[in-house]
This record gives structure tokens, C-alpha cells and sequence, in this order.
């Protein structure tokens, strides 16, 4: 009798021991399932934005809330600096009920923020919507492999801003189509007193010190030339480098004792600056009596011919992400895909010009004609299907790859006025550029 109870004692604890796991493990998931739901049973919803302002974000909120009122959205809009690292602390943190469950994250930052990610499930997104929706940059920047990353509300990059009144001055109506005609009317609208200090400057670039979004510029450049950022090397490399100093080397038109590019452009003292659309508002208000003319930005010429080279324009934008360990993805998704539905990206267009005094490009090739009497969004959509970017993208303050990348080439700019050749300059960009990218997951 005693050798049986030996023999079953074992069985009945192991029986109790699977019992328990299992009630432990359903108790776990109807926690997770529970997670981010009031008391009503309302799904709680975080979503941290950078681009969109709060009120312009309450009206797409708002609507969706309306057709859904089991779902509650708070949108907290994030200051740029330090951003991703206040993303990578909320879900470093463990079981911190403050992560947001949508974050926004910069088209360059993919490698640095996959592993945060939750891929759209198929019966909301597949590829095929991704890619009869959205323009081939967007496709490129947030499709991985048959995962899907995220989707954009708005799309952005470099423009060309022209003074009216410095170029009606000497009698120019159209703005330069080519870097040959650019270069060329930079020279003609600059100005200098009598001691050769610059009074109007027909072009901000050339320096990295105080060209804001040069490395945006640079990195155009070099792609239009149909180098590789990430491995610039040959004749197209160097010459992007060196025509990009130029303008201030060489030609005069620029030099590092003005104002901030877009200050001084904003102040009436630049023929010609280049800006992301979303900092346009900030010029309007700096000086609402400016005229000036929004254009896409130059090509070589011929680019786009059969036969030569692509155009070639630069993007820099926000995507809207969620979160891998939000319990409510499916949710989520659902939202996500309102919000880039037409109907929801015209409506928050709207919002924003009535909030700023201007909106941001639309992700939607569909949406390309809506576009009509706005000036900056027509001259972003001429240039919006051949889009590239690559992580130099200036501003996005993320203390990480484009930063890194960003110093490796502001000393590749400092080495050519230092008189160092375009060849050994790259030579040095090229063995710093690998450890870079492959600190940062993008090698």
C-alpha cells in the first residue's frame, strides 16, 4: 500500500502543478486582454504624435471615437528633443501602463525602432493596399520583407523657396529647374556693400554651420548623381561634395557669417533657401509681409530622360507606428486605417491650414489633385514619385543614426575648406560610415 501512494503522490502533484499553470496562464491573458480598458469596458487608446498638432489630431480623434464609442484616443504630442529616447525608456521600463500603444517614428529611424513595432495584421493592410495607396518612398520606407511597419498621415521634404520681390528685381520670372540655372541666378542676386560683406545672398548652401537642412542638401546631391550616401565613392560622389561647397567656396553667395538660413531668408537677406514644408509656417510668421514663391527642388539637367539619370527629390517625414506590446494592436490598426482613408487625410488637411496657415503634403497619390490653388502642396506633388531619403535627415534630433551620420559628414564639408581632396575626404567617410549603420541595426 505504501510503495502505491509513493507511485501516486508524484502523479496528483504534477496533475495540480499543470492545473495551476493553466489558471495562472488564463488569468495572465484576461489580464492582458483587460489592459487599457476603464471600468466601462472602453478601450484606452495612448498615441504620441510629433508632426500634427494637438487640435488639428482631436478632429480625425474625435470622428473615429463617434463611429466607435467603445474606443478612447489621447493624443499627447511630443516635443522633438530627446523624443526617441523617451520612446525607448516607456518600453524599456517593463510592465509601464504610461507606453503609448500609437507612436509617430521618422522614415530613417526603421532600423532603430523595429523591434518596438507591430506589423499590420492582413485583413487590415496588405501590401498591395501599401503599394496602390502610398508613393514608392513611403513603400520603401515602412515595408519590411511582408511586414508591414506603419503608414504615414502627411509626407514631407526639401522645397525651394524663392523671394519675389529679389527675383522680379532683376527681372527673373521662373525659378531654376536645374543645379546649371540655379548656380547661375545665385551669382546674379547676390549683393555686397563696398567692403564685399554680403548684403543679400543669392543662395543659402554651401556650409554646414548655418545652412539648416544641409545634410538633407548633401545628401540629395550625392543621390542625384547616383552615388550611394551610404557608400559614396567615383566621380559623382566627389563632384556632389564639391558643388555643394561651392556656393560658398568658390562662388560667393554664401558664407558663414549669416544668419541661419532660414532666418535670413525669412528676413528678406536670401534670394533662394531650401526648407521642409513644415517649417513654411514658421517663415509666414517670422514675416508675414514676405512674397515668395514655393518650387520644387532643381535637378541635373536632363534628369529624368530616357537613357540619363533619374530625378531625384529628398523626403523626410513622420509615420504613424504601433506599438508591439499595446493589447489592443488590432484595434489600432483599425484606427490607423481610417485615418489614411481620403475622406480623414482631406478633413485633417483642413484642420491644420485653419490652425497653422498651412498643411503638409499628402502620402496619396490619389489625392495628388486636391492639391489644386495650394501652391507648396502642388510643387511638393510634382516631385512627390520620385522621392528618396536615406538616414542624413536633418533635425530629427534622435541622438542616433542620422546624427552620427550627420557628424561624419559635416566634418567631410569642413575637410574640403580646409583644402583637403573631394578623393580623401570620402576615403574617410566610407570607413566610418559601416560602423555606423551597424551600431544602429541599419547594416
Amino acid at each position: 500500500m505504501t510503495s502505491r501512494l509513493w507511485i501516486i503522490f508524484p502523479i496528483v502533484a504534477l496533475l495540480l502543478g499543470l492545473l495551476a499553470s493553466a489558471f495562472l496562464g488564463r488569468k495572465s491573458q484576461e489580464q492582458e486582454k483587460t489592459k487599457g480598458r476603464n471600468s466601462q469596458g472602453t478601450i484606452e487608446l495612448v498615441y504620441w504624435g510629433v508632426s500634427e498638432p494637438t487640435d488639428a489630431m482631436q478632429g480625425l480623434i474625435t470622428t473615429y471615437q463617434e463611429l466607435h464609442p467603445n474606443v478612447r484616443i489621447t493624443y499627447v504630442r511630443q516635443n522633438r528633443e530627446q523624443y526617441l529616447e523617451r520612446l525607448r525608456s516607456r518600453f524599456s521600463g517593463g510592465e509601464d501602463t504610461s507606453k503609448p500603444d500609437i507612436f509617430q517614428w521618422h522614415n530613417t529611424w526603421k532600423p532603430m525602432v523595429t523591434s518596438l513595432l507591430a506589423s499590420a495584421p492582413t485583413d487590415v493592410f496588405t501590401e498591395t493596399d501599401i503599394r496602390t495607396s502610398f508613393y514608392p518612398v513611403i513603400v520603401k520606407d515602412i515595408v519590411q520583407g511582408s511586414n508591414i511597419l506603419g503608414v504615414p498621415l502627411s509626407l514631407d521634404g526639401l522645397v525651394l523657396l524663392v523671394n519675389e520681390d529679389l527675383f522680379s528685381s532683376l527681372g527673373f520670372k521662373e525659378a531654376p529647374k536645374t543645379w546649371n540655372e540655379f548656380r547661375d541666378v545665385a551669382k546674379a542676386l547676390t549683393r555686397k556693400d563696398t567692403s564685399g560683406e554680403m548684403v543679400v545672398a543669392g543662395a543659402a548652401l554651401g556650409t554646414s554651420t548655418n545652412v539648416e537642412h544641409w545634410s538633407d542638401l548633401l545628401g540629395l546631391l550625392i543621390l542625384q548623381g547616383g552615388a550611394n550616401p551610404e557608400n559614396p565613392q567615383g566621380q559623382a560622389a566627389e563632384d556632389a561634395l564639391v558643388f555643394y561647397t561651392r556656393f560658398a567656396k568658390e562662388d560667393g553667395v554664401w558664407n558663414d557669417r549669416m544668419d541661419p538660413s532660414l532666418v535670413a531668408f525669412a528676413n528678406g537677406r536670401v534670394a533662394m533657401a531650401f526648407s521642409p514644408v513644415w517649417r513654411i509656417p514658421e517663415i509666414i510668421r517670422t514675416n508675414p509681409q514676405l512674397k515668395f514663391r514655393v518650387t520644387p527642388v532643381p535637378q541635373l539637367p536632363d534628369a529624368g530622360r530616357e537613357g540619363l539619370l533619374p530625378a531625384v527629390s529628398w523626403a523626410s517625414y513622420w509615420v504613424e507606428g504601433v506599438a508591439a506590446t499595446s493589447p489592443h494592436q488590432e484595434e489600432v490598426w483599425k484606427f490607423l486605417k481610417f485615418a489614411t482613408e481620403p475622406e480623414q487625410l482631406l478633413r485633417l488637411s483642413a484642420e491644420r491650414t485653419d490652425i497653422l496657415g498651412s498643411t503638409l503634403p499628402f502620402p496619396r497619390p490619389d489625392l495628388a489633385q486636391s492639391a489644386t490653388g495650394d501652391q507648396v502642396a502642388i510643387a511638393f506633388t510634382q516631385q512627390a514619385p520620385f522621392l528618396d531619403s536615406f538616414p542624413m535627415a536633418y533635425g530629427t534630433k534622435d541622438n542616433g543614426l542620422n546624427d552620427a551620420v550627420i557628424a561624419v559628414y559635416d566634418e567631410a564639408v569642413r575637410a574640403i575648406y580646409r583644402g583637403i581632396s573631394p578623393a580623401s575626404v570620402l576615403e574617410t567617410v566610407r570607413q566610418q560610415l559601416p560602423g555606423i549603420l551597424f551600431q544602429y541595426g541599419a547594416k
